[in-house]
């Protein structure tokens, strides 16, 4: 549901230096959930308040409250860049909904409309609704401070959504993207500065596809917005990007050629921009410890940060215990002694908390003859002793494989969806907060998702909310979005 912010919220934001000289006109695009869903805003709040700020600031450059029924304007407002608007919703004084547009920049002239979504805080609403219905496994992405995200589907490939968080649409539902993918299922999605890189997975005779794709959502030409070349054959693998823009894949199965037999692998490869060009280095030696279904954590913002390997299932069908480092300055691989996992685990997901710490959440054991068995327990990666310790289990109505595990603003991540014990599709959504003091990890139920969704696509958007597509053992082209509280907005 869609609305220009002048209709609720009367005024116009306007840019101007002097009178007499042309100004900008800024009329942020309000949008915001059905009156029948539990995300509405305005059934729960009393007071208002509308202000501009540039982007990361915590002091507004101008702002107005009132209360419910009262018109809000702000007027002449300077030029600028990285601004954002921010609308927040109160009753007896506590913020029940919020929401904020994406950075944008204002100059003499311009007239913009950001996308504001306002919506109760800690609900899910109904997302924009994809171009083509889809059903189970996604993935999605959005490139660095695009205000996009991408989705396509996780099984065949091909058709890509564009969801815009910036800008307005005619009817804030999802645009295709005119380039598509080659078809190919289990491929590992990096972002990749303003683009996106897909590397590997299997086409739909079971063959490793043995090319890298990239997905360049800004550009206006179709056959410029998927570029092909030919890349390593790879299934079960991981990737992850660098502090300085490339792109690392380790593990999984490689194929010789199509219709060959898939060996377990220990390569590593690097992919970087050269003069506008893709170029891939192989790393050698590669990983000290061949393994595939893995996870790569990112152990700081800094460049050189260590890349943390862990889990995985090794040649002879058992998990991998030991995790290891990349160390990008020295360009090698180094195993971690003391780092062992206590349930060694595959499909498991590795977050970076505050302090370097690593949670591993999730995944499938595996016992001495190869079966495989759902985890619950969490398990703590300690950098600085360079060892595991517990942290806790997932509750047994939550997902252990399958599930989103997506960073919030104020540093908790959302879990949402996922399969539980018994193998099936949930809708539970939990939040874990790491306490870097204590060194405990809480996690705490939020609202619930519409309907079961596992191996998802969730994707943080540039305004703060998760939006979640896919997943769901129907066709169906809807999706859901999340809106955290305004800690760590700004």
């Amino acid at each position: 549901m869609t609305r220009p912010l002048p209709r609720l919220v009367a005024g116009l934001l306007m840019g101007c230096f002097a009178c007499g000289e042309p100004g900008a006109d800024l009329v942020p695009f309000l949008e915001v959930p059905d009156s029948d869903s539990d995300a509405y805003p305005y059934a729960a709040i009393d007071t208002w308040e509308l202000s501009i700020a540039r982007k990361g600031d915590l002091e507004a450059i101008a702002l107005v409250s009132g209360e419910i029924d009262d018109s809000l304007s702000l007027d002449d407002i300077a030029y600028g860049s990285d601004l954002v608007v921010h609308l927040s919703g109160r009753s007896a004084g506590s913020e029940l909904a919020y929401g904020r547009t994406c950075a944008f920049d204002l100059q003499r002239g311009d007239s913009v409309a950001p996308r504001l979504f306002f919506s109760r805080i800690v609900r899910w609403a109904t997302g924009p609704s994809l171009t083509v219905e889809r059903s189970g496994a996604m993935l999605g992405i959005s490139p660095s401070d695009s205000g996009l995200g991408l989705f396509w589907s996780g099984q065949k490939g091909g058709a890509i959504d564009l969801v815009d968080a910036l800008e307005q649409t005619s009817d804030g539902n999802a645009i295709p993207l005119e380039g598509v993918l080659l078809e190919r299922e289990g491929a590992s999605a990096t972002e990749f500065g303003d683009r996106v890189l897909v590397v590997g997975g299997r086409d739909t005779g079971g063959d490793a596809v043995a090319s890298v794709e990239q997905i360049l959502p800004s550009e206006t030409t179709v056959n410029n917005q998927v570029l092909q070349v030919v890349g390593p054959a790879l299934v079960e693998h991981q990737s992850i990007e660098l502090v300085d823009g490339s792109v690392l894949v380790t593990g999984g199965l490689s194929q010789a050629s199509a219709g060959g037999e898939f060996v377990m692998s220990d390569t590593a490869f690097k992919f970087a921009l050269l003069g506008g060009e893709l170029v891939q280095r192989d790393i050698r030696p590669g990983l000290a410890l061949p393994r595939t279904r893995h996870a790569m954590t990112r152990l700081g913002n800094e460049v050189g940060a260590d890349i943390l390997i862990t889990g995985g299932r090794d040649a002879a069908g058992l998990g991998v215990a030991q995790a290891e480092l990349y160390r990008p300055l020295s360009d090698a691989f180094e195993p971690i002694d003391s780092a062992l996992l206590a349930l060694p685990r595959m499909d498991h997901k590795a977050v970076r908390l505050p302090g370097g710490f690593v949670l591993i959440v999730g995944g499938l054991a595996i016992d001495g003859v190869g079966g495989v068995s759902p985890v619950r327990e969490l398990e703590l990666y300690d950098p600085v002793q360079g060892q595991f310790r517990p942290a806790g289990s997932l509750p047994s109505s939550s997902g252990v494989t399958g599930m989103s595990v997506t960073e919030l603003p104020d540093g908790r991540f959302l879990l949402a969806g996922g399969e539980d014990i018994d193998g099936q599709p949930v809708r539970t959504a939990l939040i874990a907060r790491f306490d870097p003091i204590d060194g405990v990890v809480d996690l705490s139920p939020t609202a619930s998702l519409a309907q079961p969704r596992s191996h998802h696509a969730a994707i943080a958007l540039c305004d703060g909310t998760v939006l979640l597509a896919g997943g769901t053992t129907t066709t169906s082209s809807s999706t859901e979005r999340y809106n955290p509280p305004s800690a760590g907005r700004r």
